[in-house]
């Protein structure tokens, strides 16, 4: 007879955090190759990120929010030890969304031309979509099979499909495009096209590596039995209410968000080729969604591990009715987004040019763009933990509201900043400022009002905010003098300013001893301890 097997919240978040570190290592990587790359560059980082954005609408109808959903309902049922339940969860979930993601695969691949022409106005992105329309259905059942690993918080698994499928994204994209470029006499539309080949590839590899994992665990785990109180057989008709309950919620929400960065894209050629030319229309969104944008969401990327990690913890602790437990989780999720993203908003801000040479030395246009988006960095991160924990605790309808009312507000932005004379890409990120600050201080006060927090966040804040800006302007007056080569100085000189940041927040105890005991995987006691939960006879503790 066996126990689950189950791994800390920090083990999860920094699995999670590690896998994504690798994968936007990976996918800077092949990023900075396209972009380099004499023929693709940011004309064809336009073909590539419009058809990208259009398809990260139908991935997130079709799969999107579906983890979260399942990872809540998995991590609930194994509170109570019904692990039955658990599994009937997810064998009607596999079956559910295996077509939903078979309908929207087929719905982007007859749809793609008229998306291509008539709302992306790049006719070249028609063959791209359709490229990409395979990989909904993969990714859809992986989804699902993460979702479960997720609440049975083995969330290790999520993190090694991750890195495994930029790894082989990276690969083949160079390999391919590589080959392509040669023999096509770098033909832009090609390569755009190759790429996303490359990439349709590697989720379908991704996929027959997570289905692989699925059935190994199901072998180890065969002889699990139930260890608390079995649940009542749920019908498909009550699990499929259950789930989408749940996740309707979570990939509405996910939707507007997808929706609200294909605003981008839907204005910014729009609203620019008949005053600059279609040509520089399009380069100019090449730079912004391929290069400042992509910037802009690494730490989003990270923080995302702590979001993923979140939604089972908070579910459990929710359930269990473990309410100090919980706020001390809240707390220490707030603590650690900020003390990730602070730090790099205002490195990011400060070393803008820098940044953009040392990555794209044959594409260097963007540092100036890269200054204002740097700036959405805190709100984007801080929005995206609360989300996960109302997405645990069920209040996710918050996030909802308040990101539609934002995305009508982009709209309007862009339409009225964009066609300026000198603002133009610039409006498009001065709108994104706007609502990514109006979004995080709602949901913040929302969230606040309804857990009714018993600690305040401002002075964790500022402390962390004249640590970081102290580290990076000490190091910066240090290096200045220093005649050196300018790469290898600026790859010295951030590793300095880490250094340095770190210690200061050892020095001025940014983390006090229970977030120090939180970050020691070994000495989390979490569990599944069960407060003022009453257990009959029939039940153990897990």
């Amino acid at each position: 007879m066996r126990k689950l097997k189950t791994e800390s919240f920090i083990q999860g978040v920094i699995a999670l955090m590690f896998s994504q570190i690798v994968v936007k290592l990976l996918g800077m990587i092949y990023s900075l190759y396209l972009t380099n790359k004499k023929g693709f560059g940011d004309s064809g980082n336009a073909i590539y990120m419009s058809a990208y954005q259009v398809y990260a609408i139908f991935l997130t109808i079709s799969s999107i929010g579906i983890p979260n959903a399942i990872s809540k309902i998995i991590a609930e049922n194994l509170s109570v030890g019904d692990i039955k339940g658990a599994k009937r969860v997810f064998k009607v979930s596999i079956a559910i969304f295996a077509l939903v993601g078979l309908s929207c695969s087929l719905m982007l691949y007859f749809a793609s031309d008229f998306i291509a022409v008539h709302m992306l106005q790049i006719e070249a992105a028609s063959d791209t979509l359709k490229i990409l329309s395979p990989s909904i259905f993969f990714v859809s059942i992986a989804s699902v099979i993460r979702g479960y690993f997720n609440g049975k918080q083995n969330i290790r698994v999520s993190a090694v499909t991750q890195s495994f499928e930029q790894l082989i994204k990276t690969i083949l994209t160079i390999i391919m495009v590589e080959f392509v470029a040669k023999k096509t006499g770098f033909n832009t539309e090609l390569m755009a096209q190759t790429s996303m080949i490359a990439a349709t590839l590697a989720t379908i590899i991704s996929f027959i590596y997570v289905i692989k994992k699925y059935f190994e665990e199901e072998r180890e785990s065969r002889h699990e039995i139930n260890l608390g109180i079995t649940r009542m057989k749920l019908s498909i008709r009550q699990i499929l209410k259950e789930i989408l309950i749940i996740a309707i919620p979570i990939s509405i929400s996910s939707f507007v968000t997808a929706l609200g960065n294909n605003i981008d894209s839907f204005t910014i050629i729009r609203l620019l080729k008949n005053k600059i030319g279609e040509e520089l229309a399009r380069e100019k969104y090449g730079i912004l969604s391929s290069k400042v944008e992509l910037l802009a969401a690494m730490p989003l990327a990270l923080n995302g591990a702590l979001a993923v990690a979140l939604v089972p913890e908070i579910a459990k602790l929710n359930t269990l009715g473990n309410r100090q437990e919980l706020n001390r989780k809240v707390k220490f999720s707030f603590l650690i987004t900020m003390f990730m993203c602070i730090p790099i908003m205002l490195g990011m801000n400060i070393y803008a040019d820098e940044i953009i040479n040392f990555l794209y030395p044959n594409a260097n246009k963007g540092a100036e763009l890269l200054k204002i988006a740097s700036l959405t960095v805190i709100f984007t991160t801080f929005a995206q933990t609360m989300s996960g924990i109302l997405q645990g605790i069920g209040k996710l309808d918050i996030h909802l509201k308040v990101m539609s009312i934002a995305m009508i507000l982009k709209l309007i932005l862009n339409c009225i900043l964009i066609p300026i004379d000198g603002i133009y890409e610039k409006g498009a990120l001065i709108s994104s400022l706007v609502c990514d600050i109006l979004v995080c201080f709602i949901i913040f006060f929302k969230m606040k009002k309804i857990m009714n927090f018993e600690f305040e966040i401002w002075d964790i804040v500022l402390k962390i905010t004249c640590i970081s800006t102290i580290s990076i302007y000490f190091i910066k007056f240090i290096m200045i003098k220093i005649i050196f080569y300018k790469k290898i100085k600026f790859v010295i000189e951030i590793l300095l300013v880490v250094i340095l940041y770190i210690t200061l927040s050892i020095i001025f105890k940014v983390f006090d001893n229970e977030d120090i005991k939180e970050l020691m995987p070994n000495t989390s006691k979490i569990g599944l301890k069960r407060k003022n939960v009453k257990i009959d006879k029939r039940t153990q503790n897990v």
